[in-house]
């Protein structure tokens, strides 16, 4: 199952592959070098800096994709909303991307909305300064469980569209089918929460050895990985991994019962 790496933590493609003038290989590099950054462009507005995402992975390779760093705030009022453009300049040089901005009043006002996000923020992110106001965050079942099915219907809809328009393009089908688990694994990573009595995948690996195990998808997976060279087969493989995706969506729709 290692294999399945390769969809979920970008392969290695060296220095500067994401236009970062900087290559930053550790998290106490990042740490000295963004955090005076944003210190200085926010001041006192400054609650914390955190990085998440696949860089949170224990396989993560610096220069593979960017650091995704996001921060929280005191406030953001509309009328003035902090300029960090000249920040941002610092951190894309740091190979570093500026995801998000929240406000703690967010986390008490959009758990409902946003639980599937919340949740893989608080457990897959490496703090970078501060405190995180989501460091304990407990989604409600029903929230996160209607969020899953939604993002996951919605990507389906895609996906069919997209194999649909991709026609017999063998560059085009690999492409598509290339991002398809990275796209899906978030979700994932809720879905093993919702199924597995509330335990958070460790990483992405897990994550996907659980699915595997709980769908019978292991064979899935490791086609995912070896991607036919002809159009006719690739196209198959989609149909199959969309069946696949399915299925899960299936179980997760049942649970509106039980939540």
């Amino acid at each position: 199952m290692a294999e399945v790496l390769a969809a979920a933590v970008p392969a290695e493609a060296g220095k500067d592959s994401y236009g970062s003038n900087i290559m930053v290989k550790t998290v106490d590099e990042l740490r000295a070098m963004i955090v005076p950054v944003l210190q200085q462009a926010l001041g006192g507005q400054l609650v914390c800096i955190f990085a998440h995402g696949n860089c949170a992975e224990s396989l993560f390779v610096p220069g593979s994709s960017p650091w995704e760093v996001s921060l929280f705030v005191n406030g953001l009022d509309p009328k003035n909303i902090p300029d960090l453009s000249v920040a941002q300049k610092q951190l894309s040089k740091a190979g570093t991307d500026l995801h998000y901005i929240f406000t703690p009043e967010m986390v008490l006002h959009a758990g409902d909305t946003y639980p599937l996000e919340f949740l893989n923020l608080s457990e897959r992110h490496i703090l970078l300064h501060g405190a995180l106001p989501i460091e304990k965050f407990h989604p409600l079942k029903p929230w996160l469980r209607l969020q899953c099915e939604r993002e996951l219907r919605g990507l389906l809809i895609h996906m069919h569209r997209e194999v649909a328009l991709r026609g017999t393009s063998t560059k085009d089908l690999q492409r598509l089918l290339s991002i398809a688990m990275p796209r899906f694994l978030p979700i994932l990573h809720g879905v093993v929460w919702l199924v597995k009595n509330e335990e958070y995948p460790t990483d992405n690996l897990q994550c996907l050895k659980t699915i595997a195990q709980e769908w019978n998808l292991a064979n899935l997976f490791t086609r995912m990985q070896q991607l036919p060279k002809d159009a006719i087969a690739l196209r198959s493989l989609a149909g199959d991994y969309i069946m696949g995706m399915q299925t899960i969506l299936q179980t997760i729709d049942q649970l509106e019962e039980s939540t």
